[in-house]
């Protein structure tokens, strides 16, 4: 019985950390579209090395830090 239990929540664990691999990688596709319109040429370098920083991190399953460096490139875009 406890090996069903630990089953369920390791599933519902991966399946949760699908979803954010996914969030994380619509993010990433929406800041990598608005990254041409960065006037500032030094936010718009800084900005591409953290969306290339998001985009590592979510091809390795590091998804917590996906969003973290996509959070810090948002807020240099705006």
């Amino acid at each position: 019985m406890k090996g069903i239990g630990m089953a369920l929540i390791l599933a519902g664990a991966v399946m949760g950390a699908g979803a954010a691999r996914a969030e994380c990688a619509g993010d990433l596709a929406a800041l990598q579209a608005k990254l041409p319109q960065v006037q500032d040429a030094k936010r718009r370098e800084e900005a591409r090395l953290l969306i290339e920083k998001a985009s590592i991190d979510q091809q390795h399953g590091r998804t917590s830090l996906c969003e973290a460096a996509l959070a810090r490139a948002g807020t240099l875009m705006k």
